[in-house]
């Protein structure tokens, strides 16, 4: 049902009532002629009469009474009541009108015109917002809809895209989008709604202080922005590249140079970068920016040919000397059980030395930053370094590693606090002191080697070579 339309209905019938009782009231109250004093009951004009008469000579009304005597006589309007009785006559039909509308759950927006709808598209609730969208894509699909109709849908949808004070409901994209199959939507139009989606969907982040001689990481990654209910940002972008303070270039993923430092893949919509410390060297310690510089490029499925805007995202971090920490330990022992019941290993797959495991960290008190140990058969072997920050929900780490010699199905996992896999990351500036061991964890053998995957944005300390 369109509420919006109902209230409407309510609203004119409740104008209707009050404007057409305050006209009736004011139409038999009449206009006053003359300044005579007469006779309230019976309108007798009282000129003339003895002040010692307390009565009317007409009606006998009792002359003493408060209000009994009136200025003027009255002459009533008998055109005007009648045209209030008119507008008073549909209030009663209104409100059955209502009630029916309210009990049956009728829809009505498909009677209302496209004006209406866009006004109610724009300035009602959220429900009755997307009840008109809804309408408004169907008679666009059904071609009822005119291209000057269509226009004007569409630059109200991009006025509210650009404006992130305003609610955005992915109706809007859904339309736009429904535009551009139907060939009624301009190419500049199109560009400008697929340039803004980038702009609301991608979430750039560095660390906000790095250590002179440490990397710098930085993380790009994409969420639900300001398109339709289906619409999504594929990362990672064609071209790349990461300035400093607006000069110096300290990753293009053009340069082979560059593909050590990643993008390394950390899940379906995030991707990492760690650049290099030998590149911050000519830097100064304090305050700097990078800047992100990429192509966004139309998707070609969605219209008959591509097309190709540069998008630049800026972000703030400073450089601080190498005797500056930026990764605090937190020494509290009590937290061991609640940080080993948080850190859980749901996969492990072995062929000959090479090994990769899957962990989980779920809910974990503190931030946490660990060297990965392997024990087996009186081994103990690095296998690599992971760090969580603390949250409620699910981290998951995917890393590969070599194990000499293991060809069982059990090893125990030893990790060991440390901090150099927390200054690898974006957000983890402390980590829990103490050692987590992890008995008995069952390792499955396979015959073909396994797949060396990285997808998660903490893994950062065992890059691939």
């Amino acid at each position: 049902m369109d509420f919006g339309m109902v209230w409407g209905f309510i609203s004119i019938i409740g104008m209707l009532a009050v404007v057409g009782i305050a006209l009736l009231i004011w139409c038999f109250r009449g206009k006053r002629i003359g300044d005579h004093p007469v006779c309230r009951r019976c309108d007798f004009d009282l000129t003339g009469l003895p002040k010692e008469s307390g009565r009317c000579p007409e009606c006998g009304a009792d002359l003493s009474r408060t209000r009994a005597i009136r200025i003027g006589h009255r002459h009533r309007r008998p055109v005007l009541a009648t045209l209030a009785t008119l507008m008073i006559l549909p209030v009663p039909g209104g409100v059955g009108a209502v009630g029916w509308l309210l009990a049956t759950g009728r829809d009505l927006s498909q009677y209302e015109p496209a004006s209406l709808l866009r006004f109610s598209a724009l300035h009602l609730n959220a429900a009755a917002s997307d009840a008109a969208l809804r309408e408004l894509m169907s008679r666009a699909a059904a071609k009822k809809l005119t291209r000057a109709q269509v226009d004007q849908v569409v630059a109200d949808a991009l006025a509210i895209q650009a404006d992130d004070r305003r609610r955005w409901s992915p109706l809007w994209g859904d339309f736009i989008e429904g535009a551009s199959w139907l060939k009624m939507l301009s190419d500049e139009d199109w560009s400008r709604y697929y340039v803004r989606l980038v702009e609301t969907s991608l979430v750039f982040d560095v660390r906000a202080k790095v250590r002179r001689g440490d990397v710098l990481p930085l993380r790009f990654s994409s969420c639900t922005g300001r398109g339709g209910t289906r619409t999504s940002v594929v990362l990672p972008p064609v071209d790349v590249r990461l300035t400093v303070d607006g000069g110096t270039v300290v990753y293009d993923r053009k340069d082979p140079m560059s593909a050590k430092e990643g993008p390394w893949v950390t899940g379906p919509r995030s991707m990492v970068i760690a650049v290099t410390p030998w590149k911050l060297d000519a830097l100064s310690d304090g305050p700097h920016t990078t800047t992100l510089d990429f192509l966004v490029t139309t998707p070609k499925y969605w219209r008959g040919q591509r097309a190709q805007r540069p998008l630049r995202v800026t972000r703030p971090w400073r450089l601080v000397s190498a005797d500056v920490t930026t990764v605090t330990p937190h020494d509290e022992p009590d937290l061991k059980p609640k940080v080993a019941g948080a850190i859980r290993v749901v996969g492990a797959v072995a062929n000959g030395e090479s090994l990769v495991l899957t962990i989980d960290v779920s809910g974990c008190p503190v931030d946490v930053s660990f060297l990965v140990f392997a024990r087996y058969d009186g081994i103990e072997c690095q296998l690599g370094s992971f760090a969580a920050p603390a949250s409620p929900l699910t981290t998951r780490i995917d890393f590969g590693a070599q194990a000499r010699k293991f060809t069982g199905s059990r090893m125990d996992l030893i990790l060991r606090s440390d901090p150099r896999a927390a200054v690898r990351t974006i957000d983890v500036t402390q980590f829990w002191v103490g050692q987590i061991e992890l008995k008995e964890i069952a390792v499955k053998q396979k015959s073909t080697p396994p797949v060396q995957r990285f997808t998660h944005s903490y893994d950062l300390a065992t890059p691939p070579k």
